[in-house]
């Protein structure tokens, strides 16, 4: 379970040269913090996941795991990607102590919904942390329907939270067709009070408007 509340989701921010700017991250980190953030987000699709390498996000785990200390939940986002590699990032966050890893489906719409369920299931269960499934049908190709999620979340044990990029049209919806899973919205905050009247744990802003999103 997760606690009830915003979750910031970081940026990514570059120096001159293009390289990841080590101070601005720290700098990002502590923001989040003292505005009350209830967990830190890493490697969304915010955070340019996608035009990362893998020592960038090596080197975002790490930073982000150090400038937290343990003081409130980290979680992973392990981008679309091939199973295998996948399962090596699973790993890669385990050992910089995060708390959860946030499984993005492969981003292929050849793949038919029973193979991305199977990719998905045989990263859970790599895992021996919390594992979220990131749900975000108008954003990657290959999203899930309701129905193979439910199924996911019954079968792998690890599976106890979905990141949802919905509408709060959607969320009481969703909450009632994923028992005993918790529900986190993206979309950048918006309709805040309308998902958690709709049983969702938290939503998942960038940073700018955390602020104003835990003080609502």
């Amino acid at each position: 379970t997760i606690d009830r509340g915003v979750y910031a989701v970081l940026y990514s921010f570059f120096d001159a040269g293009g390289s990841l700017d080590r101070g601005l991250m720290r700098t990002q980190v502590d923001i989040c913090l003292e505005a009350g953030a209830k967990g830190v987000v890493i490697l969304g699709l915010a955070s340019e996941v996608m035009k990362l390498d893998g020592e960038e996000q090596r080197n975002t785990m790490v930073w982000a795991a150090e400038d937290i200390g343990g003081r409130v939940p980290l979680m992973v986002t392990i981008g679309a990607a091939p199973t295998a590699e996948q399962i090596e990032r699973v790993a890669m966050a385990r050992d910089v102590a995060a708390d959860w890893v946030i499984l993005q489906p492969p981003n292929d719409a050849t793949l038919s919904e029973s193979e991305v369920s199977s990719c998905l299931a045989q990263v859970a269960q790599s895992s021996d942390i919390g594992v979220a499934i990131q749900y975000a049908p108008g954003y990657i190709e290959s999203a899930l329907t309701v129905d193979t999620l439910s199924r996911l979340t019954r079968v792998n044990e690890m599976v106890k939270l979905i990141k949802a990029e919905t509408c709060a049209a959607d969320t009481e919806n969703l909450v009632g067709r994923l028992e005993g899973v918790s529900l986190l919205v993206g979309k950048g905050g918006m309709e805040l009070p309308d998902h958690l009247r709709g049983g969702a744990a938290g939503v998942v802003p960038a940073p700018e408007c955390l602020d104003y999103l835990v003080a609502t």
